[in-house]
């Protein structure tokens, strides 16, 4: 699916998710940045990206059984060792969290550590480091 499609999914999904319409210039922008390689042309992970527009719900890796207030997130990409999430709160550098794809019985739950976190916006974009890789057939249940 072309960037500029998987764009406005993700958009309409964030504003259903969340229910608020600011103005999206910049989180358009930022979708942009993060769904191609760092500005520098150096990809960051070791695994092969894949963009995707999962949704998905969050929360402390202390917090094991899955609750209803779980935060609400998308996952705009994810490879065997690391994660692309937007949430609508802040997490700190080194936050242990659980993430479970939203209507995909198969994806198995992802604990993964906050590596990198930039607002936009309403948004928080977070870049996470999966604790035990994904194995090929359990990235192909997330993509």
């Amino acid at each position: 699916m072309p960037h500029g499609i998987r764009l406005e999914r993700t958009l309409c999904l964030l504003k259903d998710l969340f229910q608020y319409e600011p103005a999206m210039t910049k989180i358009v922008e930022k979708l942009k940045l993060e769904l191609q390689e760092s500005p520098t042309g150096r990809e960051r992970r070791t695994a092969k990206r894949f963009s995707v527009v999962q949704r998905c719900l969050v929360r402390p890796a202390k917090s094991v059984e899955a609750r209803v207030d779980d935060w609400r997130g998308i996952a705009f990409n994810v490879s065997a060792t690391g994660i692309g999430l937007a949430l609508d709160i802040p997490l700190r550098l080194g936050t242990k969290i659980i993430i479970e794809a939203w209507n995909r019985k198969n994806a198995r739950s992802i604990t993964a550590r906050v590596v990198r976190a930039s607002p936009v916006e309403f948004m928080w974009f977070l870049g996470c480091e999966i604790e035990t890789p994904l194995t090929g057939y359990e990235l192909e249940q997330w993509i």
